[in-house]
């Protein structure tokens, strides 16, 4: 009876790695499956190491052939094997107990074609959690989601073996870098269904000096690699027809990897043999919403010249491209600060016709930003849904005469929706507390002052909420790391901006990019200005989150969540995030300290 999985594992030098790796796989807490150890003329002793793995497990098949590289031996792995669903790692890498039990129930439950997970980097002194793509609902959006990552994702995935067969897909066999990429494309391509699981089974080791993908350092032959994998997938979607779709996303990669050789001071000349980048990629990075800026603009400007010195501009010399092409003026002139879908408020932006449970946006500001802040409001009163209300909490204290010392762009608004209220200085708690405690039964969306909002900003958070209501639905999370005495690690150590899905107390949201809620999901401390001004002055989304644990909330990114900030560029050097950063880990341990049942629900929901 053949297995259920094959797993691959190719093989070069790895005998300091090797135990550890196979180990992890024959322990699985799922049973059926083949492990194919294809050892490519290692020199070590990893190929002893294999054949007494094969001696003491029947599951376990070795193949030990010349040393022709990393694709011939992938390749060969997917002409041996013989199970239902294919899954790799690398020799060096280890994965969860629980990865292929959660991974199978996954696809057979649900028939599905592809699944994948997340991972983690290991690094000497710490784990460093991924998020895989998590858009798996639109296969050309997934697709191009992931042309935009820089990393490659074969490891963490579970395929049916028909779809290699069926469609031919194999290594690229003169690559060894990145060599998975471009196979990663096409089952994507090629796969009718897929799903994905945020848990990191997959544990990707950065320790060893020995392999290839371990070095960070650019060199030549990396480089040359990925931009020739990219060709080839220029090429089979051309054969396909459907270039237009991914053309801008390939020659982006492209781009980013030419920046790269820049930095290894390459020739022109050297340069010039790959392929430039097309119109239509110039035209992408002048009209997508989720790459537009100042620096894409000059960009433009040099890919329009064949110019790729400024690519470097990447790397930190914006002033100095400014300068030499003397684009200061251009930039002026034609470049907006208003990204793409801004506009203008024209009508009412709330709804007439009140909701039982009022939605209401709730937000707050300063002197320091109250001129610029009418940019923020109108993008909030031109959603695709209208709320019930849109709060601007001030402080009387910071504005002694009132209406009369803001800025008559923002008293406009108060015709189209806006509602301006006063209270106590309790610093960015005022776009909260205020609100809990005069609407304590409506539902509260939080916004800051110096972000513009998509048009459907407020519409996929409600939508969120009536689906669930007694989680912390938000668009953007950090995930809360542990160290290995089980102590929350240093706030600079989460993984920011985590797009995983699943509820958990690990998620901490960031209510400027949106968080929704309703009073009743926390703990009934939340409004005590005595405590949270003594404790955490200066962190309210630290505040929010603890209220949530104590309260048993979970926190949940939303489905389709809008996880990129588009700032008012005048707002930057206010940013309140640059004062907080040094200063949330002690309001951390502070409320941690006043309120231990914090670390006894988070372990609970460790993983």
């Amino acid at each position: 009876m053949e297995p259920k999985i094959s797993i691959i594992v190719p093989i070069y030098n790895s005998e300091y790695y090797l135990i550890n790796c196979i180990n992890s796989i024959i322990n699985q807490t799922f049973t059926d499956f083949e492990v194919l150890l294809i050892d490519d003329g290692s020199t070590d002793s990893s190929g002893i190491i294999c054949d007494k793995f094969a001696e003491k497990d029947k599951r376990v098949r070795v193949f030990h052939k010349k040393n022709e590289g990393v694709s011939i031996a992938r390749n060969l792995g997917l002409d041996e094997a013989r199970g239902e669903y294919i899954a790799w790692v690398d020799s060096d890498d280890w994965v969860d107990p629980l990865m292929y039990e959660r991974m199978y129930k996954e696809t057979n439950e649900n028939k599905i074609d592809m699944v994948w997970c997340d991972y983690a980097f290991v690094f000497p002194d710490k784990y460093d959690y991924q998020s895989a793509v998590t858009n798996n609902s639109n296969k050309n959006a997934l697709i191009q989601a992931y042309l935009l990552k820089d990393y490659t994702m074969l490891f963490n995935t579970l395929v049916k073996r028909s779809i290699y067969n069926k469609h031919r897909i194999r290594c690229v066999e003169n690559l060894n870098y990145a060599e998975d990429f471009y196979m990663t494309v096409k089952l994507f391509y090629f796969a009718n269904s897929f799903s994905y699981i945020n848990k990191p089974f997959y544990f990707y080791n950065k320790c060893n000096d020995l392999s290839i993908t371990s070095h960070n350092a650019v060199t030549w032959k990396k480089i040359t690699d990925k931009i020739s994998n990219i060709q080839s997938i220029i090429d089979f979607f051309s054969k396909e027809g459907v270039l237009s779709v991914f053309e801008p996303y390939l020659y982006w990669r492209i781009l980013a990897n030419k920046r790269q050789m820049l930095s290894l001071k390459v020739k022109m000349k050297e340069l010039k043999r790959y392929p430039l980048i097309s119109p239509q990629s110039s035209r992408f990075l002048a009209s997508d919403p989720n790459i537009t800026s100042k620096k894409q603009y000059i960009l433009e400007y040099c890919i329009s010249r064949n110019i790729f010195l400024p690519i470097i501009l990447y790397r930190g010399y914006l002033r100095t491209i400014l300068k030499y092409f003397n684009l200061k003026h251009k930039i002026r002139n034609n470049f907006s600060k208003h990204p793409s879908f801004y506009r203008k408020v024209s009508e009412s932006g709330i709804t007439l016709i009140k909701r039982d449970k009022q939605l209401i946006v709730s937000l707050t500001s300063y002197p320091a930003r109250i001129n610029n802040i009418h940019h923020t409001i109108n993008t909030l009163l031109c959603q695709s849904i209208k709320p019930d209300q849109v709060i601007l909490w001030l402080a009387s204290e910071q504005f002694p005469n009132k209406e009369k010392d803001l800025p008559d762009n923002l008293l406009k608004l108060c015709n189209f929706g806006l509602t301006i209220e006063w209270c106590e200085d309790i610093k960015s708690y005022k776009k909260i507390v205020p609100t809990l405690r005069k609407y304590p039964q409506d539902i509260i969306v939080t916004a800051d002052d110096d972000l513009f909002y998509l048009p459907n900003w407020l519409e996929l958070l409600y939508e969120a909420y009536l689906k669930n209501p007694y989680v912390l639905n938000c668009h953007r999370a950090h995930m809360i790391r542990r160290k290995a005495d089980g102590c929350i690690d240093s706030y600079k150590n989460w993984n920011y901006s985590y797009n995983g899905h699943e509820e958990s107390y690990f998620n901490f949201g960031t209510s400027g990019s949106g968080i929704i809620f309703t009073k009743d999901l926390f703990h009934n401390n939340v409004c005590n200005d005595q405590i949270f001004m003594r404790l955490s002055p200066k962190a309210d989304d630290i505040w929010i989150w603890s209220m949530c644990i104590l309260n048993g909330t979970k926190i949940k990114v939303i489905e389709n969540n809008l996880s990129k900030l588009y700032e008012l560029s005048s707002s930057q050097n206010e940013s309140l995030y640059q004062s907080n950063k040094l200063e949330n880990d002690i309001q951390l341990l502070a409320i941690i300290g006043y309120y231990p049942q914090i670390n006894k629900n988070l372990n609970s929901d460790f993983m």
